[in-house]
């Protein structure tokens, strides 16, 4: 067994693997031919690795069980705090589209998660390079086409780092669409926050030589003014490349005033009156774990 299978699985999953190791197959087997999705999500091992040139990106592949359908799925995940937030629903997420037959890949950008290197090391470049490095791979593994799924800042990472790449699909959840906007609200989260960590503690953050904290993750300063640069515009998009959107509550409502609105207009837009409150501090500590959610993007996939 896998050390990180021990640390990641259930025992339930632990005893299929080794049951599996050990050519006992014939449950497995039984259990594979069944109909519970959920359950076969679970003893479905996901194969972690470090890719990249210099092995230094760490991914997630879920394989497809069952009958394999005709594509696989790049989930982009978002930086800092809202990673930590939705990281159990995107994982719940690959699995359920691995039992569906999609398989899915997953990974942790350079210097966040399990990668390598340190958040200050990073910048957008290195993401998007290492978001057309993931997408490499997954290529490689199922020679399939690609249908991305871009979370929060990932979806303008994704688009920005694809733009000579093949995807079939795309799919976004609570897109970021400029980077100056979101770099302002994360600023004002952590104000608030080391506000009220300063009246409790009675003690003023240290400064962070060439990089700049927000809510817990450190961004070089590089990162910082690409960040502020980046901006989603209407010729980064194929038209002829299918878009679905998913937007929760409080999430560019009012599209009649939004500069945004071509994308939602001339695309598929789906909402959901579940709140995932990523401009409120006081939710930086709350996971993400809305059936609702999981639900609706699953279907979308599904149905793309």
């Amino acid at each position: 067994v896998d050390g990180m299978d021990i640390l990641r699985e259930s025992l339930q999953v632990i005893a299929a693997i080794v049951d599996r190791t050990l050519g006992d197959n014939e449950d497995l087997e039984e259990i594979i031919q069944g109909s519970n999705p959920t359950f076969l999500a679970d003893i479905n091992p996901i194969d972690s690795f470090f890719f990249g040139s210099e092995r230094n990106l760490y991914g997630l592949f879920h394989p497809a069980v069952g009958v394999p359908q005709d594509r696989s799925v790049l989930i982009c995940p978002p930086i800092g705090v809202e990673y930590k937030r939705c990281y159990f629903l995107i994982k719940s997420l690959a699995d359920e589209l691995a039992s569906q037959g999609i398989s899915v890949m997953r990974f942790d950008y350079f210097g966040t998660g399990d990668a390598l290197g340190e958040n200050i090391e990073a910048d957008m470049d290195r993401w998007q390079a290492d978001i057309k490095c993931a997408h490499h791979e997954l290529e490689r593994r199922t020679n399939k086409p690609i249908t991305v799924l871009g979370v929060r800042l990932g979806a303008l990472l994704a688009l920005k780092a694809l733009q000579d790449s093949e995807v079939s699909k795309w799919l976004w959840w609570d897109p970021v669409f400029d980077g100056a906007d979101y770099y302002a609200v994360l600023l004002n989260m952590h104000k608030r926050k080391v506000l009220r960590s300063r009246v409790m503690l009675g003690k003023k953050p240290k400064a962070i030589p060439g990089g700049q904290e927000l809510l817990g993750f450190t961004y070089s300063l590089q990162a910082v003014s690409q960040l502020q640069s980046l901006l989603m515009e209407v010729n980064d998009l194929e038209e002829s490349v299918k878009l679905d959107q998913l937007y929760t509550e409080g999430i560019y409502g009012d599209q009649e005033d939004s500069k945004w609105q071509w994308f939602t207009e001339k695309n598929v837009v789906n909402r959901l009156e579940v709140k995932c409150d990523w401009d409120r501090s006081k939710s930086l500590t709350t996971a993400i774990v809305s059936g609702q959610i999981l639900k609706k993007l699953k279907y979308m996939m599904l149905n793309l």
